[in-house]
């Protein structure tokens, strides 16, 4: 019976059902210790390039995970089209949810922290609109950087301007495209966008011909636009 007794807690345990405490906003197990922080080529929160799905699963629990088996295309990801990986999902459908991707060999590479998007109303046009919504996700970088930080916070860790990519353009529209020689790594990768997409694309229009498909983030149409971070990858 006692044998029977201890298998059942362990079952538990593994199952992310027996934990000291929780947290009401994703029921982290406390075996994870809370840690959002994610630094590039380093780690995210407890998760470094070394992890497997199965250390995934026991350090979280399968309860706050989900795995899936997604196909990528070349201009998403920068893969050869057709390849196809393991994510999981980390605290899925919560405001601190993590994507993690796992390499050809089973093991981590990448981790993304992105928005969510819903019908949202355009406060200058009252038109409902699909757009991103601003998420406050606890993951956040050494200097603070996360979801929903401005054009201005980006620049101050950075020490100076940096050159974004249109949205017009194809495979990473808001993206940074270079950072100009700054502190951030290029291992750092952030994406900006706005509620207001419209806006977006004729402030854009304004700014830039068919030759300048790049803009610095120091440049006259930034305020106009209110562009907040809306997604975070980084390289593990």
């Amino acid at each position: 019976m006692k044998k029977i007794s201890r298998s059942l807690v362990l079952l538990f345990f593994a199952l992310g059902f027996v934990v000291p405490t929780v947290r009401s906003q994703t029921n982290a197990p406390a075996s994870q210790g809370n840690d959002f922080l994610i630094i590039p080529e380093v780690r995210a929160g407890p998760i470094t390039r070394h992890w497997t799905g199965a250390d995934i699963e026991l350090a979280f629990g399968i309860l706050h995970c989900r795995r899936e088996v997604r196909d990528f295309s070349q201009s998403e990801e920068g893969e050869e089209a057709g390849m196809v990986y393991t994510i999981y999902r980390i605290y899925p459908d919560t405001p601190d949810e993590i994507e993690i991707k796992l390499g050809p060999d089973g093991k981590a590479v990448r981790a993304r922290i992105e928005t969510k998007w819903a019908d949202i109303t355009n406060p200058k046009t009252g038109a409902v609109e699909w757009g991103p919504v601003r998420t406050l996700s606890r993951w956040h970088s050494k200097s603070g950087i996360s979801l929903g930080s401005d054009v201005a916070k980006i620049e101050q860790v950075n020490g100076g301007p940096f050159e974004v990519m249109g949205w017009e353009t194809d495979g990473g529209p808001g993206q940074v495209f270079d950072w100009k020689g700054g502190k951030i790594p290029d291992s750092f990768r952030v994406t900006f966008n706005n509620a207001d997409l419209r806006t977006y694309g004729r402030v854009w229009g304004e700014a830039t011909t068919s030759q300048s498909w790049t803009g610095l983030s120091n440049g006259p149409w930034i305020p106009k636009l209110d562009l907040f971070v809306s997604r975070i990858d980084i390289a593990l």
